[in-house]
């Protein structure tokens, strides 16, 4: 409570950081791992809340949309904490479109977005070895997709996969 007060005053802005951090911090953690642009053009919410991002999108070096979502909502799960793994309460994706485009070269247009990993130039420090510890599993509890349109090129002809929708839990193990 004291804290919802403090951050509803304003006299404090390590509290308006703490409660607004997820807000640009999750587009800049995609975006260094990708190679082109991660946009959204209007994000709210907070990391307690969640995080709504409107009209997400990756492209690609070149420009193309390589995914696309009228809305992406995120929350955690601060529930998960104390068993020291990450738990993505809820990831919905209203309305994803994902374009996956064969080249001429027989790539796929989604095979250079990842950037290569960078080999560490030096052991990890205290903070690399917890966060390594803490992310050992990550766990997507509801991961929703709504309204889902597939859209695949090859050899010239498209075929176009919609109205698709998903409910599921994903579990990724050995995360860090």
């Amino acid at each position: 409570v004291c804290l919802l007060i403090l951050k509803g005053t304003g006299d404090c802005s390590i509290f308006s950081n703490l409660f607004n951090w997820g807000v640009p911090s999750l587009l800049s953690t995609i975006q260094e791992k990708v190679n082109g642009k991660v946009s959204a053009k209007e994000v709210s919410g907070n990391p307690f809340t969640g995080l709504v991002y409107q009209d997400f999108a990756i492209t690609a070096p070149d420009g193309q949309t390589v995914f696309a979502a009228d809305r992406l909502e995120v929350r955690l799960s601060l529930a998960s904490v104390p068993t020291f793994h990450l738990d993505v309460g809820t990831l919905v994706l209203f309305k994803p479109r994902i374009y996956l485009i064969r080249k001429e070269s027989g790539q796929w247009n989604f095979s250079e977005l990842i950037k290569k990993a960078a080999p560490p130039s030096k052991p990890p420090g205290l903070m690399g070895k917890i966060t390594a510890y803490f992310m050992r599993e990550v766990t997507f509890s509801d991961f929703t997709v709504k309204d889902g349109e597939l859209l695949v090129t090859a050899a010239g002809a498209t075929t176009r996969y919609t109205n698709l929708d998903l409910k599921s839990r994903v579990n990724l193990f050995q995360w860090g």
